[in-house]
Order: structure tokens, then sequence, then C-alpha cells
């Protein structure tokens, strides 16, 4: 039935029902190839849409026609999905706009969306419930008005018909015997279909930067079970749903060419690690579209855009990490709370090993983004508006924002407590949390403390700022900058730069440590002012006063709270020197235990209201060692990191020391009764003889300033000094100031001993030459005085301008500094090419455990342009080419 005017059948009225059409070619006519009259035609064209539950009455019942949603072609077969009647029989026909057909594409639209076809060629029958394995139910209207309710879904596969090929065009009848034939459907395309598949895997130990591939062999990854994978095509419509198998991967067979999207369903992807139970949250690291196009960026982004064509595409594949923080959001993946409960609820750390990271332990990976919300473009940082509490550490972790890429000096995030509530502190660590590093966190506008230490021992406090945004600008927080209760052995700040934290402006002390059982904590350091609450407080009720044993030989400080209440350096009118320039002098008395202290020093503009200073900035620090037999006397000088001007306000803390380079319990801050006086030389008229402690000395060491004029006289009158005597005399010597110095103060000092270097071309030798005795005094390891117990006794005489002699004893004791090797083997040498000898054999001594050359020392290549090219043995130090010297 081709090229009518019309329908190519027309089967009119309504009593006219059981009319079979069957397997018939009907093609090119003017109007549908089968038009059931007497219904609610669509003009022109003259078809019948179909009705939901197919209630309508007329010609054959005006029975719906099926819908043909997808035909995919594979390995010889045809898949056709669609809805049709239940039980119905659908023939399946090449349509006449095919290619080779008489008509043109679009032109059975008829003002439609789609081809209402003509059946050009018969090519196969199914029938809906037969071999097929789709049951479900059809309920949705297409854009066309066809209602498919009360229909039934099928999927059915057959051989696919000879000569229908890729790009070709199908359309179907359905018929029932009750009802006779409908008409036909729209015309459907036949695609070229590829599965699609890949991995979804976690990468454990990622550690930021570039994310990486999925490859077995690398420690931290594996594939991710059970995850939900959608595919969505380009309207975001669901088109298909797998579930990713043991080893993380997954595939969707058989779709069409075309352009989609591949959605992991985040609430679906849990982590290998121990622990998870689906709460845990993680963020993109990697993704490809499996033809080579990659995103290696962090981010919360579940979706990769593909192509498909005419190959397949196995590895659209996604990176998940769990300790990754993309965000500066209040929640969610990829925000810092969500970080925190991952790192709370998974365990393993044990075998973490992140990419440049601390091993053993939960590190924060900071990948933010700065074209995110909460991104300060102007001062560099992101800023958390937290609204309620963040969950506190229940396991230990690194939080460092100086990991951040693009990190300056400054704090680059910012925890603002504006809005999380009253009462809240910034960040609470509690007792199994302990272990933890927080570093570089502005933490500010909180109704609480800025870091709450609840019960948590061992954790390390670094270059935070506690009531202050990142540029130090004041931002408090209503409670301590830091409050530590019943928390022991943490370290706050610490004694390299640039690891000192700042608190600032906070409604309570800028550390309070509460509990009886809060001990050895370490405050090293740190940048302490303008708190509502003193500095440093010790159960946290205001200054804890001194206390002293009834003798006052024995020592005092037998108190027990919170850092033992450890006694501070008691500070009074003139206890502290400054004019100006770097040397700060220092007379306070102190009782403590026997032992070694850390005495540091700090200097403020404004006084602290308690009399107990407050310390703004950390100029400098010296070693103690206090015998344990009561209140003793300690005077002194300090060589300040910078330039102390009169008038500024001057406070210590002391901390004890468990060994070279490790800490315990600090005190509360000095008190400072008055301002900082400007005599900063010892007057040998007035005063009277004394003790001093020293480091192991070099020989620019000043062992004591003393004044060089005399004021009682008008005008001043200068005073000079010699060494007129002691048990050591001759070791010392006093240097006068020159005329119009800045520093109006004699020097006392060791003899500094000359030294002669002689070079030949191949060799150098370094010789002492000392004026009389060998070697240098103020070597701890050979010590020079009477006693060799580096306890050192000399008198100086001091003569004012009238020839009047004052003569005062004084003892310096050195104390063991642990010194750097020197190096005494020729420091250029001559060597023939062409030979795998050694270099040369590098001698050094260490000053600190004798002279034996090479005793306790290791030896490594630690720079030079031409470093790659030599090897050194780490315990002889024999200095080796790599490769064989070609001079040529």
């Amino acid at each position: 039935m081709y090229n009518n005017g019309k329908s190519g059948v027309l089967i009119n009225k309504d009593p006219a029902r059981g009319n079979i059409i069957t397997q018939n070619r009907i093609y090119n006519n003017g109007e549908v190839g089968i038009n059931l009259a007497g219904g609610n035609q669509h003009e022109p064209g003259g078809m019948t849409l179909n009705d939901a539950n197919d209630t309508d009455a007329g010609a054959n019942n005006l029975l719906n026609f099926p819908i043909l949603s997808q035909i995919t072609h594979a390995s010889g077969s045809l898949t056709i999905a669609g809805c049709a009647p239940s039980g119905a029989t659908v023939e399946l026909f090449e349509a006449d706009v095919s290619p080779g057909g008489a008509a043109t594409l679009g032109a059975n639209k008829f003002g439609l969306s789609k081809d209402y076809g003509e059946g050009q060629t018969y090519l196969a029958t199914i029938v809906e419930g037969v071999n097929d394995t789709d049951s479900g139910t059809c309920n949705s209207a297409d854009t066309d008005g066809n209602n498919q309710t009360g229909m039934k879904a099928f999927s059915v596969t057959i051989p696919t018909p000879t000569g229908f090929v890729v790009g070709d065009l199908m359309t179907a009848t359905a018929t029932l015997t009750t009802s006779g034939t409908s008409e036909f459907s729209p015309t459907i395309l036949l695609l070229n279909v590829q599965d699609i598949g890949g991995k979804i895997y976690e990468d454990v130990n990622y550690g930021g930067g570039n994310g990486r591939a999925f490859d077995a062999t690398t420690a931290g990854m594996a594939g991710i079970s059970g995850a939900t994978v959608e595919l969505r095509n380009t309207s975001n419509t669901l088109l298909a749903t797998v579930t990713t198998a043991a080893d993380g991967s997954y595939t969707f067979p058989a779709v069409p060419v075309g352009t989609y999207s591949v959605q992991v369903v985040n609430t679906s992807v849990r982590s290998t690690r121990p622990g998870a139970n689906g709460s845990e949250r993680g963020v993109i690291t990697y993704s490809t579209d499996g033809v080579g196009n990659t995103v290696n960026t962090a981010d919360t982004t579940f979706s990769q855009t593909i192509t498909l064509d005419t190959t397949a595409l196995s590895n659209v594949s996604f990176g998940f990490n769990f300790d990754t923080v993309t965000n500066a959001n209040d929640s969610g993946a990829g925000s810092l709370r969500q970080f925190i409960l991952n790192a709370n609820l998974l365990s393993g750390d044990s075998t973490l090993a992140q990419t440049g990271r601390t091993a053993g332990k939960e590190n924060a990976i900071l990948m933010l983004s700065t074209t995110g919300a909460n991104y300060n473009t102007t001062d560099k940082y992101w800023s958390i508006p937290l609204q309620s509490a963040l969950p506190a550490l229940t396991s230990p972790l690194v939080l460092d924002s100086s990991t951040q890429p693009g990190f300056d000096k400054n704090p680059t995030l910012e925890l603002n407590g504006t809005t999380a509530g009253a009462g809240i502190n910034g960040l609470t660590v509690n007792a199994s949390g302990g272990g933890s590093t927080l570093r570089k966190l502005a933490i500010n506008g909180f109704g609480g403390a800025g870091i709450y230490l609840n019960g948590s021992n061992g954790n390390t406090l670094e270059a935070n700022h506690l009531g202050a945004d990142p540029k130090g600008i004041a931002h408090s927080n209503t409670g301590a900058g830091l409050l530590l209760d019943s928390a022991s052995n943490n370290m706050i700040g610490g004694t390299a730069n640039g690891t000192g934290n700042l608190l600032a402006n906070n409604g309570g002390a800028g550390i309070a440590i509460v509990g009886n059982t809060s001990l050895d904590n370490s405050l090293l350091g740190n940048s302490i002012y303008n708190n509502a609450g003193i500095g440093i407080d010790l159960g946290n009720n205001g200054v804890t006063a001194n206390d002293h044993n009834t003798d006052p030989k024995l020592a005092g400080d037998a108190d027990t709270g919170p850092n033992d209440l450890l006694n501070f350096p008691e500070a009074k009118v003139n206890s502290f020197g400054a004019n100006g320039t770097k040397i700060v002098t220092y007379d306070f008395d102190l009782d403590v235990a026997a032992g070694d202290y850390r005495l540091e020093f700090f200097i403020s503009s404004t006084k602290d209201s308690s009399g107990n200073g407050e310390g703004a900035i950390f100029i400098g620090a010296k070693d103690i060692t206090h015998l344990g037999k009561g209140s003793v006397n300690f005077k002194g000088t300090l060589n300040a990191n910078m330039t102390v001007l009169q008038g500024t306000f001057v406070s210590t803390t002391l901390t004890q020391k468990t060994g070279a380079a490790s800490f315990a319990a600090t005190s509360e801050f000095s008190g400072v009764q008055a301002g900082i006086p400007t005599q900063v030389c010892d007057s040998l008229i007035s005063g009277t003889g004394s003790d001093m402690v020293i480091d192991e000395a070099i020989p620019t060491t000043v062992i004591k300033l003393l004044e060089a004029w005399d004021y009682s006289t008008t005008p001043k009158t200068q005073i000079t000094y010699v060494i007129s005597g002691g048990a050591d005399g001759n070791l010392f010597t006093v240097e006068n100031p020159a005329a119009g110095a800045t520093l109006p103060c004699a020097k006392i000092k060791f003899i500094t001993n000359d030294v002669v270097v002689t070079k030949s071309a191949t060799t150098e030798t370094r010789g002492i030459v000392t004026p009389g005795y060998a070697p240098p005094a103020g070597n701890y390891e050979l010590p020079m005085d009477a006693g060799k117990d580096n306890l050192y006794n000399f008198q100086v005489t001091g003569t004012t301008a009238s020839g009047k002699k004052y003569v005062r004893d004084i003892s310096v004791r050195v104390l063991d500094t642990n010194e750097a090797p020197v190096i005494t083997s020729a420091a250029t040498v001559s060597f023939n090419e062409d030979t795998t000898a050694n270099v040369v054999d590098i001698a050094a001594q260490d000053p600190d455990v004798g002279t034996t050359e090479g005793k306790g020392l290791t030896y490594r290549i630690s720079n030079g342009a031409d470093a790659a090219h030599f090897t050194v043995d780490a315990a002889s130090g024999v200095l080796r080419f790599r490769a064989v010297p070609d001079y040529d």
C-alpha cells in the first residue's frame, strides 16, 4: 500500500473491530500508514494519540500503538525496549523514512515532535510478556501527548534482521485478537552501542596536589564495593543505575553512542578503612572520561562528562579520599567538619602513609579552592562561618593550614564562631584525640575557649591565632584563648622560629590550665597579650603566689596543682634593664626544686593590670640551673633577638627542662612592679660581688657589664677597670668603652685565643696559638679554671677619676652546650682524573666528646652546585666521585 494520497489503510466507524493488519508494506502515503478513524484524531495526519488505560472507543477499539523507547544491537542481536498493550503481538518494521525509503526524515511529523511511522519493510514479530526481561508497567506521557499508562514494559532480544543497520528507523504495530491492529508507532533510530565501565576506588594515602590514577600496587589504593553509579543524559535525566563489584568495578552495558554524565552517588561511597559505616563522606581526587582526559584536582563534583562513540569506554574511573578538605562550608562533603567526622570514625591510623605527611597519623589534606565560597581574596585566607559546634577530636590527627598550596606565613584557615552558638569552643580535643597537632589556625569569635584540651595529653599547638584573625586583627573569644582541663604533656608553641602561638584579645586568660592532673604542659615562645585575664593562669583563678619553704635554705615550691603551680621568677623594681640595644639585664630571685630550666623573656608596650605581666613579643631565652637550696638570686644579661627600648615592660616565664631539647611544666608570667629602668650596667661602686651562670663560651661572650661612669660627680667621670686577681684572673680581660660608645659599659670577657691558619697546595692546618696556656677558657669539656670544675673565680678593681678603688670578687659557672663539629681537613683538594680512588677522608672533631677524630659524628653531603656528583660514607667520612671523573 504505497503512494496513496491519504492513508495506506483506513478503518472507519466505531463498530469496525477485529481487523488484523499484518506484515504488509505500507509507506509513502499522504497520511499515516494505518488510520483508525472515529476517535480523537490529530489533523493533519489522521493519527489517534494513545490515551491512558486505552479507554477510548472507535475503529479496532482505537487500540493504543506501542511506544519504542530504545533499540540497540550487539553480537548479531537486537534488543528492543518499550511499552505495549498487555499480551499484544508486536510487529516490527523498518520505517519508510529510513535510508532508501521514498519519504524524507520528518515528513510524517504532522506538526508533532516525532515521525509517525509507516512500515516499509516487515522485520519481525514479538509478543509482550514472552521472552520478555522487563515485567514493569508504564505510566508516563511523552511530549506529543501519548499516554502510556496501563501498558506493559517490555525488553526483548531477537536476531538482527537482514539489512537492518545502525542509522535505520523502526516502527511497530500492536495486535489483540479482540480489538484488531493499532496504528503505527512513532519511529526510533537504531543506534551504535558500547559498554561504559570503570572503577570506583579509594586513595587512602593521597597527600594533596595532583590526584592519582588507580594502581593496585600502590599502598592504600583499593576498589570500593557497593557504590552506586548513575548514567544520565545531557538533561540530567537518569537512564541507568549500577552498583560496583567487590573490586570497585562497574559496567553500563550496550549504551547508545552519545554524550552522557557518569555520576557517583556520594552517600553510597564507603571508605575501605576499618571503622567505616557509611556515614563517612569523601571527595573526588581523580576522575577520567575513559579517553585520557583527567581531572586530578580534589573536588566535590561527583560526575564526569563522557562522549561515547565507536569504542567502548572501560576506564571512566573515580578516586576518592576521606581526609581532604576542599571548601570552607560549615558542613558537607569536603568541609572541615566532615573531615573531623571521618577522622573520628575511621581507624587503622598506624598504617597511614599519606604522601609527604606524618606517617601513622590522620592528616587533613587541605586543597581549598580560591574560587569557592568564604575565601578572602584581599587577605588570601579561607574563613569557615560555623553554625554549630564542631565535633570534638576523638582520634589523633594533624590539622595544619600551612600545608595548603600557596600558603604564606599567616594562617590560611580561620574558624569563625560568631554564629556557632553560646558557650561553644572553637576546637575541642578529647582524651582519645591526644597526640594531635594543630598548626597555623585562626580561631576566633567563639562563646567559649578558642581551643579546649579536655583531658587530652601529648598535643602540639603551633603558630595558631587564638583571639585574632589570620592577619592578627583582634576578634576575641569569650573564654580563654586556650583552656587545658586535666591535660598533660602538651607543647604549646616551641623553641623553633615560627612555632609560637598568638593568644590575644580573649575574654578570659590567654592560657588557662585547670585540674590537679594537668601536669608538664610546656608553654614556649608564645605571644600573649591584651586578654581580660592574666596571660598564663594556673588554676584559672588569677595570679597564684609563689610558695617557699619555712627553712630558707631548702627548696620551696612544694604546692601542687596545674603544672605543679611552678614558681615564677620574682621580678621587682629594677629587675630588668634596657636602653635601646639588644642587651637586656635581669636580676630576680627564684625558689624552685633543683634542676635545669629555660627562662624566656617577653616585652609588652603596656603593663598587665594584675601586676604579673603578659608577654606580647618573645625576645629570647636562657637556660639556667637551680641547686634547689631555697631562693637564689639570678643576675645576668640577655642578648635579645631585637632592640629593647627604654620604658618597655619586660616579663619572664620559667619552664622545666627534662633534656637538651625536652621540656615539662611552665610557670605563670613573672610580675613587673614598675616601669623598666634604663640602667643596664652593674655598678661596682654601690654593688657587691656576684655569682654568675653562663653558657659554654665562644670568644665574643660578654661575661659581665660594669658601669663605666661615676654619676656621683658633676660632671660624670669615667671609671676604669682591671682584672686585679683571683685564682683564674689570668683568663679574663676588661674592655673599657671607647669615647662616644652607645653602651656606656665596660665588658668583662674571656681572653680570646689567636688562631693561625697555614696552607699548602693540598692541605690546610688549623692551629691554636695561645698566650701561655691552652686550650681556650670557657670550654666545658676542657676546663681551664684552677679547680678544673668549670667554676672560674676572679677579682676586678674599678678606679674612679679621683683615684678611689673598688674591689669585687666575681665567680662564673660555665654550663655545657652542644657545640657544632669542626672539619679540620683541607677545604681544597686536587684529584687526578680517570681513577676510582677516594677523593679525601674528611677529618672532623666534635668538641663535646673530646679530641678523637670522627668520634660520635656522621657525615652527609648537604649542599653545593656539584653535590650530585659525590657520595660520602656516613660513618667514615670518605668522599668519592659517583662516576669516574674525566678532565676532558
